[in-house]
């Protein structure tokens, strides 16, 4: 009886991973499409004249969002003495 509850439990958890996969695939587009959205909303704070603290967050958010769509603003700041450490 122990072995068949075993069984049981084993097979419970291989759908409950299986379609819990499954599941979160059908987010994936609109997961990359609000991270564009964000990476564009990031690369325009570069672009802007925003501060130097504002700068410093939105590249710290394109270091986990960035794409290579924001290496050309990235760049811009490594030749500014403030913002380069953080565009880095």
């Amino acid at each position: 009886m122990k072995i068949y509850s075993v069984k049981i439990l084993i097979i419970a958890l291989a759908l409950v991973c299986f379609f819990g996969t499954f599941h979160s695939f059908r987010f994936i587009p609109a997961i990359k499409a609000a991270q564009s959205s964000d990476e564009q909303r990031l690369i325009e704070v570069l672009k802007s004249n925003a501060t130097l603290q504002e700068k410093d967050a939105a590249c710290a958010g394109l270091k986990r969002i960035g794409t290579a769509r924001a290496v050309p603003a990235l760049a811009e700041l490594l030749g500014d003495k403030d913002p380069s450490h953080s565009a880095r």
